[in-house]
């Protein structure tokens, strides 16, 4: 996964260790990847909505981070 989503405006965190700010999401969309797998596997989330006006995130979300969750999921 080649993306990096950017912190919201109002997001004031630490970017530097996206691995360990699971509370904002952030980074890599393998970290994202990661965060929002553990939620759909250990507490049953099954969906997940990303909201922006960048069309690139909207397009990175839909192409990079979907896949792998329904993979991980097993929702294919």
């Amino acid at each position: 996964m080649s993306g990096e989503f950017a912190a919201d405006a109002a997001d004031t965190t630490d970017t530097a260790d996206t691995t360990a700010n699971t509370s904002t999401l952030h980074g890599p969309s393998a970290h994202w990847v990661e965060v929002l797998g553990q939620l759909a596997v250990q507490d049953g989330i099954d969906t997940f909505v990303r909201f922006s006006d960048d069309p690139r995130t909207l397009e990175q979300f839909a192409e990079e981070v979907i896949p792998a969750l329904r993979e991980i999921a097993g929702q294919r």
